[in-house]
C-alpha cells in the first residue's frame, strides 16, 4: 500500500511511479490538497491497519515546536528521506 499524503498536483511522475511499484493487489491512496480523491473505505482501511500496527511510517527527523524554522529549512533543502515530525509537547510529559 502506498499512502501519498503530500502533494500539490493530482498527477506527477512520482505518483505514476508509486502506482507502478505496487505489488499485485496493492493499493494507492492519495490525499491531495483541497479535494481528497480518497474514498471513505480507504480511510477506514488505513485506520484498521494503523490500529493493528501494520503501518510502518518512515520518520527522517523529529523537531520540537520551538525548532519549527529549522524543520522548514531541513525540508526545503530537499534531502529528507521520509517524514519530518514536529513534537508539540515535551518528551516525557
Amino acid at each position: 500500500m502506498v499512502v501519498d499524503a503530500v502533494g500539490h498536483s493530482k498527477t506527477s511522475a512520482l505518483k505514476v511511479a508509486s502506482k507502478r511499484a505496487l505489488a499485485a493487489g496493492g493499493k494507492y491512496v492519495s490525499i491531495d490538497d483541497d479535494v481528497p480523491t480518497t474514498r471513505r473505505e480507504d480511510f477506514v482501511q488505513l485506520r484498521e491497519l494503523a490500529a493493528a500496527g501494520k503501518l510502518t511510517p518512515i520518520i527522517d527527523r523529529c523537531f520540537g515546536l520551538e525548532e519549527m524554522v529549522e524543520a522548514h529549512r531541513y525540508v526545503d533543502a530537499g534531502h529528507k528521506k521520509g517524514n519530518v515530525v514536529i513534537s508539540v509537547i515535551e518528551e516525557g510529559a
